[in-house]
């Protein structure tokens, strides 16, 4: 009762939170992440090279990129389970799964058996340098079945990195509801979700479109410096109420 505003990084979580903590909705403020584009850095040919070198992936390989924990929430397992119809489109496909093992781990690992698929994906555990990844990717996938805010979604915009993402409330909030800037596909649907990604390889003209306008979204919305201000106006806000 004492508080004079709540903080809320996305209007899903806003929504929720409204209801389950008995909160007026005109008391949170949405603020989303922000990532630093200078620290993120440009997707250049060379950067992408040396980290396809680094992860293995050859010329003629379409890497697949994800970045999670290993929980049921981030939907990994759906991922997993669309590989083995985008192996049947491009058989030099490879999934990399970078983020820590967690109760999901022991699920995945099974699906890849059950698919076939354990020669083309490769879970390679918690990594500090998925930027790095994110710009040797031909596409990035967020299959999370919920979000609060995906940060790694705006690091792979910021990165210019053709998305296919879950159709989930927050995430369709980054997106933008201008001009497309990713692929959406609905969560719990590993079909719908391996042609989305066989469709983003394939149209590569049209992944690079996506990319370009993802990027501007970014800087327009995104970065540390615009959301900085933003929560600087939350403060000040909040004094100038007493």
């Amino acid at each position: 009762r004492l508080v004079t505003r709540f903080h809320a990084v996305s209007e899903s979580a806003a929504e929720v939170m409204a209801d389950r903590l008995h909160i007026a909705p005109s008391n949170i403020v949405v603020i989303p992440r922000g990532r630093d584009p200078e620290q993120l850095g440009l997707r250049t040919d060379e950067r992408r090279a040396e980290a396809r070198r680094m992860l293995g992936v050859g010329e003629d390989e379409r890497l697949v990129l994800a970045a999670g924990r290993h929980f049921h929430f981030k939907g990994l397992d759906v991922l997993v389970a669309a590989m083995p119809f985008v192996r049947s489109v491009y058989p030099e496909v490879r999934l990399v799964i970078a983020g820590r093992q967690g109760p999901a781990t022991t699920e995945l690992k099974e699906r890849m058996v059950e698919g076939a698929v354990e020669d083309v994906v490769d879970l390679i555990g918690y990594r500090d340098d998925v930027p790095d990844l994110i710009t040797a990717a031909d596409v990035f996938v967020l299959p999370s079945r919920a979000e609060g805010s995906p940060g790694v979604l705006l690091e792979a915009m910021a990165l210019e990195a053709p998305v296919v993402a879950a159709d989930i409330p927050s995430v369709r909030e980054v997106a933008g509801s201008g001009d497309p800037t990713m692929v959406l596909s609905p969560p719990e649907a590993p079909e719908q979700l391996a042609t989305a990604i066989a469709g983003v390889l394939t149209d590569q003209d049209a992944a690079r479109d996506l990319a370009v306008r993802a990027r501007q979204r970014f800087l327009d919305h995104y970065t540390i410096e615009v959301i900085a201000d933003r929560m600087m106006a939350m403060y000040r806000s909040c004094l100038e109420s007493g």
